[in-house]
């Protein structure tokens, strides 16, 4: 048998620690222990398949108070990652944390999620933020495809007690006559909420 001539080189493989993801035990042990790093850390490294994790994470950042993720949690929400049961408890404590920081993230979730659990999250949130979501709605009224999201827009602009509601309204109103059924009993209501604030 012949024997290759010249030097050969071995190559040597180093087998350490592969990197374990972070699990929702972890998130809920910082969250008591308050270890807002290790929070944001969860928060920035979730890759997609870990998204229920950084939504746990946004959860915790947000009920401790951390203003400073208040970017991150934004981009989060605004891209579609969390599934419903995730999303839907972050919007309730996003709103609180960001005030009106929140509304487009907010809006945003209201107008683009299927899930009536996530609508209904965020419009509690919004309604939370007072007069200052009433542009956004009234957008939300007049551009949103979903007519759960619409119909959330009409019952939140009634609440508001706001007269810039009135004429969107009523111009919702007369374009949804004769598509949508489902929604007109809600225009009635929210116009004389809006009326008896007078």
């Amino acid at each position: 048998m012949e024997r290759p001539s010249g030097r050969h080189s071995i190559k040597v493989v180093r087998f350490g620690r592969k990197k374990q993801p972070i699990t929702g035990s972890e998130v809920a042990e910082w969250k008591r222990e308050g270890d807002i790093k290790q929070l944001r850390k969860a928060l920035r490294t979730a890759d997609v398949e870990q998204d229920a994790v950084a939504g746990k994470a946004a959860v915790a950042l947000c009920h401790l108070g951390d203003e400073e993720s208040i970017p991150q949690i934004t981009e989060l929400i605004r891209s579609g990652r969390l599934g419903q049961y995730d999303e839907s408890p972050l919007l309730l404590e996003f709103g609180q944390l960001a005030g009106t920081e929140a509304i487009p993230a907010l809006i945003h979730a209201l107008e683009t999620s299927t899930s009536s659990l996530v609508h209904q999250h965020a419009a509690t949130a919004l309604d939370r933020l007072g007069s200052e979501t009433v542009e956004p709605l009234i957008h939300t009224l007049e551009n949103a495809d979903d007519l759960d999201s619409r119909r959330w827009a009409v019952q939140l602009l009634g609440a508001r007690g706001d007269k810039r509601a009135v004429e969107p309204l009523k111009n919702a109103r007369a374009a949804e006559q004769n598509k949508e059924p489902g929604i007109q009993s809600v225009f009635p209501i929210s116009l004389e909420e809006l009326e008896a604030s007078e």
